[in-house]
């Protein structure tokens, strides 16, 4: 049986690092340790871990004398932490009495049926507010093969909050751990490392509660989208194709992936000419109109960005990146109605759109411009996730 501890970095988080680190102390397979490292806070949350300590001897607490960011953080408490297995956790969150153990099962039970590499196990999780309201249906995702894991981390990161991530010490820093240059995004970049090394193992129950908030990192979403091209331009073109098609989906999904990444990347003329093969060859995937009408918005070709977005809609009616493009497209000009019909169904089909929320109300307001409209350039996720602007 490895040794299991936790490692939790903290900001002025004294509202919600009492229930977080309960949470942990009540694991049904028993933490042997838990770091909490307290990146120089401000209020009393050092002094709420003190109390705790004294109660759960697991939990040990380091003080950072100046505020260096959670990769430097977290980087702390690996160093310090004696454990085979490490489990992340983030000061507000709060994880299911049966995660470490859930977790822990799952990497033996696909240990013992393949002989790949598995290097982490994450689980499904729900989203709740400041008071612990649920806000937003489960987020979930599935079991990869893990050859195709960094593929689909390059895509989009599936892993959408270090919360509950039980990962194997040595993997981690074997790979260099956290990037401490990055403010945001840490997280992701991480994942994309450690899926180059081995298999993500997963859980499809929701065994973690993150919290949404006003202090959250994560939900500067403008911070969040340019740190995630910062971190795709660590990588060669080539490697990121080539991880992409590695993944067991048909040829064109996967050319349609890709061009999401080229057109984050800057490359757009080259994504058009990947997508243009892709409408050619296979005229009933609505994503390929999506991506070749993002290709004309982009060089602003108003009428051909609309008419690639109909056709799209038309393939697949609930496709609400496409619905909210259309609408603003249409609302700039002067067709209001329809742009409103459409934009309030992206709504109605996403809970908390913000592009198309932005667009809608400013639309009803007479005030949506070319200055203030928003587009949606990547497919939406099932479940949005929440963001504070």
């Amino acid at each position: 049986m490895p040794s299991v501890g936790a490692v939790v970095p903290t900001y002025n988080s004294a509202p919600y690092i009492e229930k977080t680190l309960l949470s942990l102390c009540k694991q049904s397979l028993p933490l042997s340790e838990i770091i909490v490292v307290d990146d120089a806070s401000t209020d009393n949350t050092v002094d709420i871990v003190l109390s705790l300590s004294e109660r759960y001897k697991s939990i040990k607490l380091i003080c950072l004398s100046a505020n260096s960011g959670p990769s430097i953080a977290r980087n702390c408490g690996l160093d310090i932490i004696n454990t085979d297995l490490v489990l992340f956790m983030d000061a507000d969150d709060i994880t299911d009495s049966r995660l470490v153990e859930k977790e822990y099962q799952r990497l033996q039970e696909l240990k013992s049926v393949s002989s790949d590499n598995w290097v982490l196990c994450h689980s499904a999780y729900s989203i709740i507010d400041s008071s612990g309201k649920l806000i937003a249906p489960i987020i979930r995702w599935k079991q990869i093969y893990p050859e195709e894991t960094l593929g689909y981390q390059f895509v989009r990161n599936h892993i959408l909050t270090s919360s509950g991530v039980l990962v194997r010490k040595t993997v981690v820093l074997n790979v260099g751990g956290f990037d401490p240059l990055l403010k945001f995004s840490e997280d992701c970049d991480l994942w994309l490392r450690l899926a180059s090394y081995g298999g993500f193992a997963y859980v499809d129950e929701p065994l973690v509660q993150v919290r949404r908030h006003r202090n959250n990192t994560s939900g500067r979403l403008n911070n969040v989208l340019y740190a995630e091209k910062t971190i795709l331009s660590k990588y060669s073109l080539d490697v990121i194709e080539g991880a992409i098609y590695k993944r067991h989906l048909p040829w064109w999904v996967n050319a349609s992936d890709f061009v999401s990444i080229l057109y984050r990347l800057d490359y757009w003329d080259r994504g058009y000419a990947v997508i243009q093969e892709v409408v050619n060859k296979k005229s009933d995937y609505a994503n390929g109109f999506f991506f070749l009408g993002l290709y004309y918005l982009h060089v602003g070709v108003w009428k051909e960005a609309a008419n690639c977005f109909i056709k799209a809609i038309e393939l697949e009616p609930n496709n609400g990146a496409a619905l909210n493009n259309l609408g603003a497209l249409l609302a700039l000009d002067g067709k209001a109605d329809e742009a409103i019909s459409l934009l309030t169904k992206a709504i109605e089909l996403f809970p908390g759109y913000l592009d198309a929320g932005n667009n809608l109300e400013n639309l009803k307001q007479g005030q949506l411009n070319f200055e203030n409209v928003r587009f949606t350039w990547r497919e939406l996720r099932p479940v949005l996730t929440r963001y504070q602007e």
